[in-house]
């Protein structure tokens, strides 16, 4: 099995085994089972078996300057983490919206020629002219150097460049079914100079989409909603049983607890269940009838079903107690024990201090939720242009306003720190202004960003501004 991924051919190419594509395979499983994007999930799953069966079947040579069998070193491959192959083309695949609109406008059916009428359409005069207007105005965009081919190719055919220009159309053709040679129109003009941008506007959405409930935040929210209120209930009904005084942990001069001989704090006070009030029994029956409704709306967490915790043996107590049944002494001791210890952390259950105590508790999850704020800060920049970055980031990440305030997040509200950053990550800006901030902290950050700049000055050297313009997004699309 092993010779089946043996790349080398005659000791020249180096050999690459099959440990990281698996171990990449592995990992993308494992985040397909822990991530609510499944469809980014399942896209990287698909990409890394595509990278195994192609290694597998020989129709990838890992580590070859044309790894994929039969495909000219001219095509841009689509590449997963660390470089590898996966047989597919960057330029093509399922067909992009813009081909689909595009068809749609041309009255040309979606199948599989779909791809080559649509190549063939920007050979037409009528297509030229769309070439045209695009390279002329700069409104386009290539996610591909591919796309930018027929571009070239009109130019060309413009300025004497008939034999070029029939030179890349004998390369290119073949592939007309396979691979967009054609740009997608865009609203706006792309940004030259000095300044660049990491992420344009498209790419800070979908990062904010990914942004989900934090599941402590709505864990302790939960428990300060339904099960504390039940829990300082049960709390308040075992203390009514108590025949003395309330239990309470014995400390020394200098407020340490004192121990018992097996390390356990040693209490004071009168022993549980003991008194039964009157109406007391029909109040624990009342309580237990709001947990089991509770329970049914919503499963509690392991410590509030958890029969050794203290909620549930104080359910417990006060139910046998309210039956006329008897406690156990050595039970009696633990819960005597457990209620010391909650009223010396809560105080008791309707006084002053434990309201107080509970209010600050319920504090901590006041206020709107990450996530919640996430989705408006989408609704604010999903007025603005996709594909390109944000002039002035501060104001896109300024307090929620009063017309996009909604019942959870009022107006006013600031954006959290990592939302901001998140946000700060599509501004354009220089890169040295990009690194000060943090924002560019690696030399693989900057190499991505690099392209915007140095696709100016390499086509600087060319005299005509709309074969300039379209070499800088060739370039920066390489």
């Amino acid at each position: 099995m092993a010779d089946r991924f043996d790349n080398g051919k005659n000791g020249t190419t180096p050999k690459i085994g099959v440990g990281y594509p698996l171990f990449q395979l592995a990992k993308a499983l494992r985040h397909a089972t822990t991530t609510g994007d499944e469809t980014a999930a399942a896209r990287k799953v698909a990409q890394w078996q595509r990278v195994l069966e192609g290694m597998a079947s020989g129709e990838l040579a890992v580590g070859s300057r044309t790894p994929v069998v039969e495909t000219p070193a001219w095509v841009t491959l689509e590449v997963v983490t660390g470089g590898f192959a996966t047989g597919g083309m960057a330029a093509g695949g399922e067909l992009r919206p813009h081909e689909r609109a595009l068809a749609a406008e041309l009255g040309v059916s979606v199948g599989r020629e779909t791809r080559a009428l649509l190549n063939g359409y920007f050979l037409s005069e009528e297509g030229q002219t769309r070439l045209v207007e695009m390279s002329e105005s700069g409104r386009f965009r290539l996610e591909t150097p591919e796309e930018g081919a027929l571009l070239v190719v009109s130019w060309l055919l413009r300025h004497d460049g008939t034999q070029a220009a029939l030179a890349i159309l004998d390369h290119i053709v073949p592939y007309f079914d396979r691979l967009r040679f054609f740009p997608a129109p865009s609203a706006d003009v792309t940004r030259s100079g000095e300044q660049v941008v990491l992420q344009d506007v498209g790419k800070t959405i979908e990062a904010l989409w990914q942004v989900r409930p934090q599941q402590q935040i709505e864990t302790q929210s939960e428990t300060i909603g339904i099960w504390t209120p039940l829990y300082d209930c049960a709390a308040g009904l075992l203390l009514e049983t108590v025949e003395g005084d309330p239990p309470h942990v014995l400390r020394d001069e200098a407020g340490r607890p004192l121990r018992d001989d097996r390390g356990l704090d040693r209490v004071g006070g009168g022993t549980v269940c003991r008194l039964s009030p009157p109406g007391w029994a029909e109040r624990v029956r009342s309580l237990l009838a709001d947990y089991r409704e509770a329970a049914t709306r919503q499963r509690p967490s392991r410590r509030w079903w958890s029969k050794d915790g203290s909620f549930q043996r104080f359910l417990a107590a006060i139910d046998t107690h309210a039956r006329n049944g008897e406690v156990p002494a050595g039970e009696r001791a633990h819960l005597q024990r457990v209620l010391a210890h909650y009223l010396s952390k809560w105080s008791a259950p309707g006084s002053q201090t434990h309201r107080g105590r509970r209010q600050a508790q319920a504090r901590h999850c006041d206020g709107p939720r990450h996530h919640q704020i996430a989705r408006l800060l989408v609704l604010r920049l999903d007025r603005l242009p996709k594909t390109k970055g944000l002039d002035d980031a501060s104001a896109a990440s300024r307090p929620i306003d009063a017309d996009e305030c909604t019942e959870t997040v009022p107006a006013g509200t600031a954006i959290p720190r990592h939302l901001v950053r998140k946000v700060g990550r599509a501004q354009v800006a220089t890169v040295e202004e990009l690194m000060r901030q943090g924002y560019i902290t690696s030399a693989d950050v900057l190499a991505g960003v690099l392209p915007q700049i140095t696709s100016q000055i390499r086509s600087a050297s060319l005299r005509d501004a709309e074969i300039r313009r379209i070499f800088a997004h060739v370039y920066q699309a390489f």
